[in-house]
């Protein structure tokens, strides 16, 4: 039940305005006076939007839970967003590489597909671009202003924690047309390593 019930949410926070992935399970019919986990009455929610259903200024009412838990969600919904804290000059790090610029960057355009750039904005708060396809030009993830959208339908995992993603796709996948290959390659090795970016 639980697993359904975070599956119909699409392993976020059920409130459309909010992204936050560490979910927890509200009961709109109060367990107190209904005592049942019927699960056409029970919602996935995160921590904080759970608390404004029961406490603070802005109320969560039940009629609008009923809507969220009735929406029909999207594949192309966000999966994560990457938060920078302004301060200090914004960094890129892609493996053992770190790329920073005081306004705005293309790290590399492989492709109208295989691009990564990022901008600095007020001198503090930086936002990440990205698109990543496969060599016949079906996408597989973008990154639009730190939003995270995995359009791979199960091809590629991204794994994320607080300040980090990381795509993890399989070998025949074939991200990176076979031109680039000689330039990341060099008998057999990577140049350097393939991970994907901390930004901070």
């Amino acid at each position: 039940m639980k697993e359904r019930l975070i599956a119909e949410a699409r392993g976020k926070c059920a409130n459309p305005g909010c992204a936050t992935r560490l979910l927890e399970l509200h009961h709109i019919r109060e367990w107190a006076i209904y005592q049942t986990h019927d699960e056409k009455h029970m919602i996935a929610l995160c921590p904080s939007c759970h608390e404004a259903v029961t406490r603070g200024d802005l109320r969560i009412d039940d009629e609008t839970l009923y809507r969220w838990k009735n929406l029909i969600r999207g594949s192309g919904q966000a999966t994560g967003h990457l938060y920078v804290e302004p301060g200090g000059p914004a960094r890129l790090l892609i493996g053992s590489v770190a790329v920073q610029a005081d306004s705005d960057l293309a790290v590399f355009r492989l492709t109208d597909e295989q691009n990564l750039s990022f901008q600095v904005r007020d001198h503090a708060i930086m936002h990440l671009n990205a698109t990543v396809a496969n060599v016949k030009g079906e996408p597989l993830l973008d990154v639009v202003d730190n939003h995270i959208f995995d359009r791979s339908d199960g091809v590629v995992e991204v794994a994320q924690r607080p300040g980090k993603f990381r795509m993890t796709a399989p070998v025949d996948t074939k991200l990176l047309p076979l031109w680039s290959l000689a330039s990341i390659f060099h008998e057999g090795r990577p140049r350097c390593p393939l991970t994907w970016a901390d930004a901070g």
